[in-house]
């Protein structure tokens, strides 16, 4: 069994864009692409041939800003940055040639001081990310990069490691040019949080150079996450569109990896990838063009996200019901009439399981349960590895766990896929 549960499940609620090509119905918005409801759909404003969703996976912080490319600038500070400039130390924006890599970069000094850059970001426990910098030195500066968790009082090291003892994930005190800084790391677990979301503060520092002419620089600021799976829910592309799951490092200009064809199922198919992808772009590329029937292409939801093995598969005796929504009448003679609600039935999802260790009862208490917090956030399941059943939907709200032995657990779970489209016309 594959699954993800809980907030923040689908990437593109912090995603940094979303385009759709050929654009996007001004009425049925991108948003709902990752509500968390498949009956809410996104659309593309028209039927075109080769369709396609690109994904800027690069986070948004937790106030919901961008600019980890520093390039907005607000009363000497970047906006959705916080700084930090004492005994001299300065930060400032610079737009000089070669002081910058993209746009405006951030130019600090620590003077007799301090100078940093602090910006907040929301993230999930156990979440696989990587965070990227560009940074670059003149004279004698000196800069630090620093991840530091606040519920969990820990720093990241360059080994991609939390420990107490302060440490920061990369540094520089050559180069003249700007050079990248990156590590994949895993944000500490659930039960290190003791919570299903955590914070992370990304600080730039200056750590050395009083000097009026030592300087550190930073551009392109950016953390975003792994995946290893692509899902749509709640959808209207046709059986003979060829749909495909891609990745990019460079928004898919010399960079376009094909990661998975996808095989289209109706109410909801997914992608599981042979290898996760760590590159910053995802695309769901369509090939073709939609019948006059089906017309633009619509969505419910749309997630790219990262779906976890279960330590426990649960027993084969696994029940799907199909439940299709629709006001029905019967009249006195008995003729049945009955008129659909949605565009295809929602099924249940009834599992049992006998977790055999206390590493797989906690997985599903807290990675599958307490995450969901009984369905109040949405949770994505594949009962079998392999087949093609994917489910988006919610957890009923009442869940028991009984155990049976000193090293074995019993519980059930049940799951019921979320609303589909309404039926129009």
């Amino acid at each position: 069994m594959r699954y993800v549960a809980g907030q923040l499940l689908n990437f593109l609620e912090q995603a940094r864009a979303i385009t759709l090509s050929p654009g996007v119905d001004a009425t049925l918005p991108v948003s709902r692409l990752y509500d968390g409801y498949a009956d809410s759909v996104c659309r593309q404003s028209a039927n075109s041939a080769n369709p396609s969703v690109v994904v800027d996976l690069a986070m948004l912080d937790s106030s919901g800003g961008d600019n980890g490319n520093l390039d907005a600038w607000a009363a000497g500070v970047p906006t959705s940055w916080s700084v930090t400039a004492t005994g001299g130390g300065s930060v400032a924006q610079t737009s000089v040639g070669g002081e910058v890599r993209t746009g405006s970069a951030a130019k600090l000094n620590k003077g007799a001081g301090t100078a940093s850059l602090l910006k907040t970001y929301r993230v999930r426990a156990g979440q696989r990310l990587t965070v990227e910098a560009y940074v670059r030195i003149a004279a004698a500066g000196n800069i630090g990069l620093q991840l530091y968790n606040p519920v969990t009082k820990k720093y990241l090291t360059s080994g991609g490691a939390w420990q107490t003892a302060q440490a920061y994930w990369a540094t520089e005190a050559a180069s003249a040019v700007y050079v990248q800084k990156t590590v994949p790391f895993t944000v500490e677990d659930f039960a290190a949080n003791q919570s299903a979301i955590t914070y992370l503060e990304l600080s730039v520092v200056a750590t050395a150079g009083a000097g009026g002419s030592d300087f550190a620089f930073v551009d392109d600021a950016f953390i975003w996450p792994t995946w290893n799976a692509l899902v749509v829910a709640g959808h209207n592309i046709d059986a003979g569109m060829v749909t495909e799951a891609r990745s990019s490092t460079d928004n898919f200009g010399a960079s376009n990896v094909l990661e998975a064809t996808m095989a289209m199922r109706q109410p909801a198919f997914h992608s599981y990838l042979a290898a996760p992808s760590s590159k910053r772009w995802a695309k769901l590329a369509m090939t073709g063009t939609q019948s006059t029937q089906a017309g633009a292409v619509y969505a419910g939801e749309l997630a790219v996200t990262y779906l976890e093995t279960a330590l426990s598969s649960g027993s084969y005796e696994w029940e799907l019901q199909f439940m299709d929504e629709q006001v029905r009448n019967t009249s006195q003679t008995g003729k049945v009439t009955a008129m659909p609600l949605m565009t295809d039935a929602r099924r249940i999802l009834r599992m049992s399981f006998k977790p055999r260790s206390d590493a797989a009862y906690r997985e599903m208490r807290d990675d599958i349960v307490r995450r969901s917090r009984g369905g109040q956030w949405p949770l994505i399941i594949a009962p079998i590895d392999g087949e093609d059943i994917v489910i988006h939907g919610r957890l009923d709200s009442s869940w028991r766990v009984v155990r049976l032995f000193l090293s074995q657990w019993g519980d059930d779970l049940t799951v019921s896929e979320s609303p589909l489209p309404l039926v129009t016309s």
